[in-house]
């Protein structure tokens, strides 16, 4: 019987192509797990990224919110004016607005369903202290000094100028309010501060001249349509106001509007930026709307029940009840600047902010974002 010799794959010999074929097939499918992998870990990655930017863009938009809402009411002006006509004075607020608003003479691209917050009052710059001598009702002007009895030993300082040395006339343009503290002023139906103010526009400054610590900044003010409102009859500043005595202060006022743009960005618009040409600033991204509610102290005692007492609906007429607007509470809402397949954000997210209206949960659209929200009551000064 003859034996047939037992084949061996000599040392130089290949693979087969079944076998290449095989081995190809086993690796691509590695890979392609590997991949899909290294997607999602990608995917996930860049959403909490987002989610982690867009979180903190939410806390930075909000506490600049509150810091300026704060600032508001640093002088004698109501919220809103109840008598000489209805009018909004130190705050204002436009609820869930559409787009193309118009404010300041500009007009806001503005994301349609969110507020627009108008805030006014001493913001940047602290009140200087004035006496009434320093008043001057017929040429229109007022001196802000330095010091009080220079070079007697009863000499201090007063004013600290430093600040304003090298800057010129850097208040041009901008709202100028002279007031006192004494004296009761009513702003509302059963609303009295104690003082008197009048409001105007700041038409030359001298910056800042004389030799310390005699130096002095003489700030000329006439009437201006977009400050005539904030007096107290809504009429505009005359030859002879003020027409009564012991002014204390003088504030350069700004006015700003918030509001958030079809961009996902809140933005700032200054009023005296408006007449220069300047368009308005960018304070946050990947914000998806802005809602403003009003504290009113409708019953007049002094506590704001959280129950019946917080508008989500402000209007002009619910800010002169009782003893006004006491307190705002802001809600920022934030959402990635993409939309994430397979996600739809709830509706309790958007539940109680302002009167907002959650998003519809369509085939596309914002619902489809991941968002945040941060909510931050604020109590005004000088309104409690």
């Amino acid at each position: 019987m003859t034996m047939q010799p037992a084949t061996h794959r000599s040392a130089g010999a290949g693979f087969t192509l079944i076998e290449m074929l095989v081995a190809i097939a086993i690796f691509t499918i590695l890979m392609i797990g590997l991949l899909n992998l290294l997607d999602n870990s990608t995917r996930v990655s860049k959403i909490e990224a987002a989610l982690a930017d867009t979180q903190e863009n939410v806390r930075y938009a909000t506490y600049h919110l509150m810091r300026t809402a704060r600032m508001m009411g640093g002088s004698i002006m109501p919220f809103a004016r109840g008598t000489g006509g209805n009018a909004w004075v130190a705050g204002e607020v436009h609820d869930n607005v559409a787009t193309n608003f118009s404010i300041f003479g500009a007009t806001l691209d503005n994301m349609p369903d969110s507020d627009v917050l108008v805030l006014r009052g001493f913001f940047d710059v602290a009140p200087f202290f004035i006496s009434e001598a320093d008043v001057n009702p017929t040429g229109l002007t007022v001196t802000i000094r330095e010091t009080v009895n220079p070079g007697l030993s009863t000499e201090r300082t007063i004013n600290d100028l430093n600040p304003y040395a090298s800057l010129g006339n850097v208040f041009q343009n901008r709202g100028l309010i002279i007031s006192t503290s004494e004296g009761p002023t009513q702003v509302g139906p059963s609303l009295f501060i104690n003082g008197q103010y009048i409001v105007g526009v700041i038409s030359n400054s001298t910056g800042v001249v004389g030799t310390a610590p005699n130096r002095q900044i003489v700030l000329t003010y006439g009437a201006d349509a977009a400050w005539d409102g904030l007096n107290f009859d809504g009429s505009p500043v005359t030859s002879g106001d003020p027409v009564w005595q012991n002014a204390s202060r003088a504030g350069i006022l700004e006015a700003y509007a918030y509001y958030v743009d079809t961009n996902m960005v809140l933005r700032r618009l200054a009023q005296r930026d408006v007449a220069s040409g300047n368009g308005p600033q960018p304070v946050a991204v990947n914000i998806g709307n802005l809602q403003v509610e009003l504290g009113i102290d409708a019953d007049s005692d002094t506590f704001l029940n959280p129950l019946t007492e917080w508008d989500a609906s402000p209007t002009l007429a619910d800010a002169l009840q009782g003893n006004g607007v006491v307190a705002m509470r802001l809600t920022v809402l934030g959402r990635t600047p993409f939309e994430i397949p397979d996600w739809t954000e709830p509706a309790r997210t958007f539940a109680g902010a302002g009167n907002m209206t959650a998003p519809i949960a369509g085939a596309s659209g914002p619902r489809h974002a991941k968002w945040r929200r941060m909510e931050v009551a604020v109590a005004l000064r000088n309104f409690l």
